[in-house]
């Protein structure tokens, strides 16, 4: 056994002193007991409230909630798995270390921080280089807005990289168990679209490099780690068996895999979600320049531009009182991209872009040839509908790529890429790999491109630009014109900050070069910029002002007089539809109902279908029959929501006497418009066997809820004479999970009404149960359970031998010559 360094570990504990400090020190609000206000988060907690509360009460996981949309599974909303040994170690690291968001700060730093160590740079030069990367603005924004999940895949994902490189560099084993196990942990956050986006990475890291084995005769070696590594990658998968199993089960229903059924046959697509929904959030190809200069395109929506602004100097001057005039310049609209909206740019640092395309001068080989193909596809895709032939080649012809959303996603793998050929270029620079010539000669591109820019924009910006943005339209002329000054005056004032950075940090490389300056004095004067730069464009958009205090937090949640009327309803299940809020993007109101609305991105297809046809005109006897009890409706502007109670509301199970049976699904949505819910039930053609020969005009009985949970409904009934019940409740059998028992005996339900549940029932008094139990759940939880030992097991391991028992001698210079950055 090999006697470990310990010494070795003390640059790597002040890098980790140095990133907490730096966390607490951004998130400083968290040390007096503030939390940041997410408003995602704040819609995921109102939609995922019943299932907590479940989880709680009853330590069963929350498979399906009726909190949101009238009932969906609960499993892309708020669960665990519990045999997922990768989902404690997740826990444990995100919840019990440090508080949010400082805790996402540091983990953002120290991911990075080991995907430069990975790529063999020093400790002080991976430190700064993962300030660099993190405070990227992207970053940041998306951990105000509150997109967790996708904060922790990128996260996960440096050091995901970083294994997959060392494996390429000869240590192997190691390399492929940081790389399982970090894809395994990036796997379980549930983004898949930013794990497809790494997947698209490492797809052009493998295209390029077998290219260049191929050249350079060592074609086996290069086989043989891609064997290893597609093993791990299996590995990581088969430990999130359970969720990926589940999210697929589930995925035809949704916008998100499925297609609606009221589409004709000519119009149909083959998977994926609809284009124009696909990439409504798409980069404008000019955007691209807030790379450089954050404020390019006027930042965000809604940006602070202060009482100096041409826009509060125009407010004032026409009389507008000056509390008003600063409400209005604290929220002023001056993006004018082409996205609907944003909360800011795409920011990668000034001295980033500099090094980025000195970079491109001075690297040669497959890294730069990697690393510059993914910036380029990744930008093409960024800009979607921008640049629609690109796209439509990869939105109909590339797997899966249709299934996701908001393309402007992608440029977090092109951040990941510039950054990572940036700091490949000064680890070079540092190590003096270049010739002076050699070295003068890209600075002086480097200085002409970023600087050029950043000099044409300060100087020049104003006549490029016309300023306008759609939200113009909605104000007056003379408030438009001094919002277009401020735009304008954005512009030109952060391209004159982004040429004081890039010529600065241009004179440190000069100056380091001509030995004018000492490795760690150059360096310490990087990272001093590095965070003069990103440090205030990102308090920009995310700063203490986002934070509450815990009862302002919780305030957020407070009930509202109307909340409390329908409280004090004993009745155990009911739906509420809440008319002062935008019912299908909130789910504030499922905090403490059972909301016929929602907000989520996976919902069921014909839910959603139910809603563009019937609930958005609030078409009563669809909201009757599913149950609908409570109106929250607002009777005069300013004054509080009240409660109105609907007596109409068909409740949780009827008899019905009559069946039109509908021979398309275009015919049944269309026949719930024409029909009295309360004693008519929709059957589709395809159920037809199941009703043959019934006679539903002779059906008499009652039936009752008598207890209720997410995933159990008890229901006692007394038939007369058989009878065709319809349920309140979302249908999702077909083998998804919700089972029937009559008396203890499983029995047979049909979807009616498009999206509720109905069933034959016979004379007698009778109990009946339906049961949330999706099989693919269970099985695939123990897949994951082997899987995920397997895959922790494979990763201590490792650590254990390499650092405690291989000689981890020097990996000879013939098995990396092809992965290097020289």
């Amino acid at each position: 056994m090999q006697k470990f360094d310990f010494k070795k570990l003390y640059p790597h504990l002040i890098a980790i002193g140095v990133f907490i400090f730096i966390a607490f020190a951004y998130a400083s609000p968290v040390m007096q007991g503030k939390e940041l206000r997410q408003d995602d988060i704040v819609q995921w907690r109102g939609g995922a409230q019943e299932s907590i509360d479940f989880r709680e009460e009853t330590g069963k996981e929350p498979l399906w909630t009726n909190s949101m949309f009238g009932g969906m599974p609960g499993y892309i909303i708020d669960v665990n798995f519990p045999k997922n040994v990768l989902s404690h170690i997740h826990t444990f690291l995100m919840k019990n270390i440090f508080p949010r968001p400082a805790n996402f700060i540091f983990y953002y730093l120290l991911g990075f921080y080991i995907l430069l160590l990975g790529f063999g740079m020093s400790p002080f030069v991976s430190m700064i280089g993962a300030f660099a990367f993190s405070f990227a603005s992207y970053n940041f924004i998306i951990i105000e807005a509150g997109h967790n999940n996708k904060v922790r895949s990128m996260i996960y994902l440096g050091p995901a990289l970083a294994g997959i490189w060392m494996a390429y560099r000869g240590k192997l084993i190691l390399g492929a168990a940081v790389a399982a196990f970090f894809l395994g942990l990036m796997i379980h956050m549930d983004h898949i679209q930013v794990v497809y986006y790494l997947m698209m990475m490492i797809l052009i890291f493998g295209i390029v490099y077998l290219i260049y084995a191929i050249k350079e005769n060592s074609l086996n070696q290069f086989l043989k780690v891609t064997g290893v590594l597609f093993i791990a990658a299996l590995l990581a998968l088969g430990a999130n068996t359970a969720r990926i199993w589940v999210l697929l089960d589930h995925s035809n229903d949704t916008m998100r895999g499925g297609q609606s059924e009221l589409v004709d046959e000519s119009e149909r697509r083959s998977s994926g979600l609809d284009k124009d929904y696909a990439l409504m959030w798409s980069y404008g190809k000019l955007e691209t320049m807030t790379f450089l200069i954050p404020n390019f395109y006027g930042g965000g929506n809604a940006i602070d531009i202060g009482e100096n602004s041409s826009t509060y100097q125009a407010l004032t001057s026409n009389n507008v009182p000056p509390a008003q005039a600063r409400s209005f310049v604290e929220n002023a609209p001056m993006y004018w991209g082409d996205q609907p909206f944003t909360s800011g740019p795409v920011y990668m640092g000034a001295i980033v872009c500099l090094l980025f395309v000195m970079g491109l001068v001075l690297i040669k080989g497959p890294f730069k040839v990697w690393l510059l193909v993914t910036v380029i596809i990744t930008l093409f895709l960024s800009w979607g509908k921008n640049f629609e032939f690109f796209t439509d080649l990869f939105f109909y012809y590339f797997p899966l790529y249709n299934k996701f959303r908001a393309v402007t996603m992608i440029l977090m793998i092109t951040q990941v890429a510039m950054a990572l050929l940036a700091f490949a270029t000064l680890w070079n620079i540092i190590n003096l790999k270049y010739t002076k010539d050699q070295l003068i000669n890209a600075l002086k591109i480097g200085l002409g491109v970023t600087g050029g820019l950043a000099a044409a924009f300060a100087i020049l910006g104003g006549i490029f630009f016309d300023f306008r943005a759609s939200v113009d339209s909605q104000l007056p002329q003379w408030i438009v014109s001094a919002i277009h000054d401020d735009r304008a005056s954005m512009l030109r004032m952060d391209a004159f900050r982004t040429l004081f950075f890039v010529a600065a940090a241009s004179a440190a490389i000069f100056f380091f070069y001509q030995k004018k300056l000492s490795q760690n004095v150059f360096l310490g004067i990087l990272a001093l910029l590095f965070v003069i730069d990103m440090w205030p464009v990102n308090k920009r958009y995310f700063n203490n002002d986002d934070f509450l205090n815990p009862a302002e937090y919780e305030q957020i949640f407070a009930p509202t007089q109307a909340d409390l009327q329908i409280l004090q309803d004993p009745d155990i299940h009911y739906r509420v539809f809440n008319t002062t809020r935008s019912p299908f993007n909130d789910a504030i109101t499922s905090y403490h109902h059972k909301s016929v609305g929602g907000y989520h991105p996976a919902k069921l297809l014909r839910y959603q279908d139910l809603i563009d046809e019937h609930l958005r005109e609030f078409y009563m006897p669809v909201l009757n029959m599913l149950n609908t009890k409570y109106f929250i409706v607002q009777q005069e502007e300013g004054a509080p929501p009240t409660a109105q109670l609907n007596q109409s509301a068909l409740g949780n199970a009827w008899v019905v006497n009559e069946a039109r049976i509908a021979e398309t699904a275009r015919e049944a949505i269309d026949f719930l418009g024409e029909i009295n819910t309360g004693n008519t039930v929709v059957i589709e053609s395809r159920e037809r066997d199941y009703v043959n020969d019934f006679d539903f005009s002779s059906g008499r009985g009652e039936i009752n809820l008598l207890s209720y949970s997410p995933l159990e409904l008890v229901y006692e009934a007394d038939i007369q004479q058989n009878a065709f019940v319809v349920f309140s409740e979302i249908y999702y059998n077909g083998e998804k999970g919700w089972n029937a028992y009559l008396n203890g005996e499983k029995v047979d339900h049909i979807r009616v009404n498009y999206v509720l549940r109905g069933m034959k029932l016979p004379a007698g008094n009778h109990e009946l149960v339906f049961r949330f139990e999706p099989s693919v759940y269970f099985v695939s939880s123990n897949i994951t359970l082997v899987f995920s030992l397997i895959l922790c097991l494979f990763f201590i391991g490792t650590l254990i031998w390499y650092f405690g028992f291989s000689d981890r001698k020097k990996v000879p210079e013939e098995k990396k010559s092809l992965f290097t950055f020289d």
